[in-house]
């Protein structure tokens, strides 16, 4: 078994990637039209917009806009937000937990650069374009950094669900994933290293990319600190003072931003918030006690749907506690910061940070297996750039990578054939 598996990796990483990113765009493509096809094949289905917040946003429809009556999905925020950052006749802003959206404010300013300029109707079609070119280009870069023998990796990662779900829903995911793994090969042809206080031999001028885009992660998702905070405290440790820096002023910068947009943003009359972040820290609880609960009613409330996505969220979570096994020895003592135990438990914190959130999420989360099964993207980069950054040799990652990619094929048949909308009009 193991050995066809090498020969079927050995074969994938053969094959040009132009095959690949034609079979990406075929099956794209594929998706929206069948998903598309329940509101008279309009694209702009994917935008998820909710009749409430659209009534609420009044000034900012557009024809042929598809209004769903009982539904809506975040994609909805990133729209409302671009067309407040460039249009100067949007002045009342109401959103779903304001200051968390505008946290998030960089994939706004990148979907609403085109459509303000030559009109909102192209949103939809310039967001879908925009992710999948990055997407491309970042496959590019993976694939150039790897190894022969690994260029399958970069496959897994072009297929992986994530993006696809991103894609489909017109949200910042796939735009975060890209930019994360340009970072990723930036930082390694840099001339900084997380392994080493020394420099290594590099570009310079890589250096100030990689430096550049992790600005724009900072201002794309959150889940950037998971990687910023360990960064950091590694590049102190080794006494590697450019790398301080490069770590200390994207976490600077995002910490800046969080208090303008909580003093600003959140004090602003003009922009209405029907929720708060603080909503978002009540929805913590005991660890494994909604994991529990769900099991428990996956047992006792059959439902093969269900069945499918939970039992999928779950196997993920396991896999992750596996890879827990790659940062041992777990350091014995911190009085030498320098010990490559101590660095090497560092290098867990995202993975750590992943299971803990899975298992003290509320079961809102696990009613949308979107929302659980996102949470394991940062997770899924993060294994990938230990293994292009070379960070802990011989890494296992007990299938985690090939399981999510795997996960493609459960979506394809979701979204051709399952994934239904309520009552929907659409505007003239």
């Amino acid at each position: 078994m193991t050995n066809a598996l090498k020969r079927i990796q050995e074969i994938i990483s053969k094959i040009p990637l132009y095959y690949f990113y034609t079979i990406y765009l075929a099956m794209m493509i594929l998706l929206i039209i069948f998903y598309t096809k329940q509101a008279e094949f309009n694209w702009n289905l994917l935008l998820h917009i909710h009749e409430e917040f659209i009534q609420l946003n009044d000034r900012m429809k557009f024809k042929d806009m598809v209004v769903l009556k009982n539904e809506g999905y975040d994609g909805q925020f990133f729209y409302y937000i671009a067309r407040y950052i460039y249009e100067k006749e949007v002045f009342f802003l109401y959103l779903d937990s304001s200051e968390f959206r505008f946290l998030r404010i960089f994939p706004s300013f990148v979907y609403g650069f085109v459509p303000a300029i030559y009109g909102w109707e192209l949103y939809t079609y310039w967001v879908i374009f925009i992710n999948i070119v990055l997407l491309f280009i970042s496959t590019k870069m993976l694939h150039i950094i790897l190894p022969q023998n690994q260029k399958y990796i970069a496959i897994l990662y072009l297929f992986n669900p994530f993006s696809i779900i991103s894609i489909l829903l017109l949200i910042g995911d796939n735009l975060f994933i890209s930019l994360f793994v340009m970072f990723v090969y930036f930082f390694h042809s840099s001339e900084l290293s997380l392994t080493s206080p020394e420099k290594k031999q590099g570009n310079f001028k890589y250096t100030h990319y990689a430096y550049l885009i992790l600005i724009f992660l900072s201002l794309t998702k959150e889940t950037i600190l998971f990687f910023l905070i360990p960064m950091y405290i590694i590049m102190k440790i080794n006494k590697n003072q450019i790398g301080v820096m490069f770590s200390f002023f994207p976490l600077w910068f995002f910490f800046l931003w969080y208090i303008i947009v909580e003093f600003r943003i959140g004090d602003d009359p003009y922009i209405i918030s029907l929720g708060s972040i603080q909503s978002h820290v009540q929805r913590i609880r005991i660890p494994l006690s909604t994991m529990l609960h769900v099991i428990t009613e996956m047992i006792t409330d059959f439902k093969i749907s269900k069945w499918i996505s939970n039992g999928l969220v779950l196997i993920l979570w396991i896999l992750l506690l596996f890879n827990l096994k790659n940062f041992f020895p777990l350091p014995k003592s911190l009085s030498n910061l320098q010990n490559p135990e101590i660095q090497r438990w560092l290098f867990s914190v995202p993975i750590v940070l992943t299971v803990l959130s899975i298992a003290i999420v509320d079961y809102e989360y696990w009613l949308a297996f979107d929302n659980i099964y996102r949470i394991y993207a940062f997770s899924f980069l993060w294994i990938i750039a230990i293994k292009v950054l070379n960070l802990i040799e011989n890494y296992n990652d007990y299938g985690f990578l090939f399981l999510n990619t795997l996960i493609t094929l459960f979506l394809i048949p979701r979204y051709l054939f399952l994934k239904k909308i309520g009552e929907f009009y659409i505007l003239q």
